[in-house]
């Protein structure tokens, strides 16, 4: 009951601070059609995160993906395993996300410019994700997280 009832908060303050830009309906040259679309597109990654998390988290913890959080001693809660490198489903989902975002506005827009710098935003966002994920499997050395940025 509590989970369903925290998933439809979520969902309020996740549309909540869309409310002041509904007068953009209004006008719909291209660059707010565009605005529009990457709002849809927020939203839809963040309830494809809400449930890919909910729905995975239990898959990690059997593969042994899990630990004990440490701000719980002394607590009932202390002994319950903690699902862990559930991060790459919302980088994946994020990324997904912006690629799509960045089709549109190429098609609808005809932007061109400044894309060898998105591209390397993105490159810098899977590396990261990657190496979040390398540390959560194979526990690497800090030696080795340290060279891998660079």
């Amino acid at each position: 009951f509590w989970r369903q009832i925290s998933f439809q908060m979520d969902a309020v303050l996740a549309v909540a601070p869309l409310a002041p830009a509904a007068y953009l309906l209004v006008s719909l040259d291209d660059s707010v059609m565009a605005l529009w679309l990457a709002v849809l597109l927020s939203l839809f990654g963040f309830f494809a995160t809400s449930y890919l998390v909910a729905s995975t988290k239990h898959i990690f913890a059997r593969r042994g993906f899990s630990g004990k959080d440490l701000c719980k001693k002394g607590t009932p809660r202390q002994e319950v395993p903690v699902p862990e490198a559930l991060g790459i489903i919302p980088a994946v989902v994020y990324l997904c996300c912006v690629m799509v975002v960045q089709l549109l506005v190429e098609s609808l827009l005809g932007l061109q410019e400044h894309k060898d710098a998105f591209y390397a935003a993105m490159h810098s966002i899977c590396f990261m994700t990657l190496l979040g994920f390398m540390d959560d499997t194979l526990e690497l050395p800090w030696r080795v997280k340290i060279l891998l940025p660079a």
